[in-house]
């Protein structure tokens, strides 16, 4: 009986804390997702408004006169002075000739041989807006390239430092070990919390975690995965407006999950304390409620059993047991 007690008593609290386990597991997961989500959008929000920022200058730029360009130099080192991390722009005319250039260092776009065939050239010059991914410089600073189509059928072009990018990502502050870090559509990661990552070209293409957002709805997902470095992690995705981008947020799973880990073993530890307290109170009012009669019964139909007709079973109870022994002494009295 008191294993039958103590069984229906453990399979209970196995219950009671599996439930308590996921309910804070789930709760703890919904916090953290929604506190990384909110990194995300606030990171994707701040480059989505630089990065139109600098199309729009650009594309200023597309309208001025190809002649008043040449005239002005100043209005191409206006735009530098007011857009801190461009590093160059040049406008081109529609078979990639250099019309106008500005720069803060050595130039890179100006000096290129191959505009007519470069892939930001021609998608430019087709009338759709180029975001490059990242490059690095012959001095290794890295940068990426922007182009626009411009009024008269040529391109505007900037070549942008990628220190404002990737000071967004490293101001994103969510958790101890959270890391954040930006990916374009291929899965190249262009800006990570730690820069080196980004620099060794690190990508996510083919990566499960690159496929779940690729096909969700605005590339707005989160989940638990193995990331790149093989590291379980909790992970939330937002786009970049007007870009292929998606900002990606992840915190390891053993700190997204310390509180359920530590709740776990508190619930738990009470919930065996609690149960071996009380199998130990079940047994002990067993034992003096059955057991102990049973025992004293037995004792004494033995002893009248063997001939001591004169012994009284002394169980001063009105139950089954009480019945029981006044019943067995007065039939052997008899």
């Amino acid at each position: 009986l008191i294993a039958l007690l103590g069984g229906i008593l453990l399979i209970t609290l196995l219950v009671i804390g599996a439930s308590v386990f996921l309910f804070i597991s789930a709760s703890e997961q919904q916090a953290w997702q929604g506190r990384q989500g909110e990194a995300a959008r606030y990171a994707g929000e701040r480059v989505a408004a630089f990065m139109r920022i600098v199309q729009d200058s650009l594309s200023l730029v597309g309208l001025v006169r190809s002649d008043t360009l040449v005239e002005d130099s100043q209005i191409l080192s206006d735009v530098l002075e007011q857009i801190p991390p461009l590093l160059e722009v040049v406008r081109l005319d529609e078979r990639g000739r250099l019309i106008a250039s500005g720069s803060r260092d050595l130039p890179v776009l100006a000096n290129l041989f191959t505009i007519p065939q470069s892939t930001w050239f021609l998608q430019a010059k087709a009338g759709r807006p180029y975001l490059g991914g990242l490059e690095i410089s012959t001095a290794k600073k890295p940068y990426m390239i922007l182009a626009v189509p411009a009024a008269d059928g040529g391109v505007v072009a900037g070549r942008l430092s990628m220190n404002m990018l990737w000071d967004v990502v490293a101001d994103i502050e969510f958790g101890e070990a959270g890391q954040a870090y930006v990916v374009n559509q291929d899965g190249q990661i262009i800006a990570h919390t730690d820069p080196t990552v980004a620099l060794s070209r690190s990508s996510l293409e083919g990566r499960p975690e690159m496929v779940a957002l690729s096909e969700a709805p605005g590339y707005e997902w989160s989940g638990s995965y193995a990331n790149f470095e093989g590291g379980q992690v909790v992970g939330v995705t937002a786009p970049v407006a007007g870009t292929d981008w998606v900002v990606l947020t992840e915190l390891p799973q053993a700190e997204a999950l310390a509180t359920t880990r530590a709740a776990s073993l508190l619930v738990g530890g009470g919930l065996l304390i609690f149960g071996v307290v009380m199998t130990w109170v079940a047994s002990q009012f067993l034992r003096r409620l059955i057991a102990r009669p049973l025992e004293k019964l037995s004792a004494g139909a033995e002893r009248i059993g063997r001939g001591d007709l004169g012994h009284r079973i002394e169980i001063d109870r009105q139950d089954e047991v009480g019945q029981l022994a006044s019943a067995l002494t007065v039939s052997y009295t008899h």
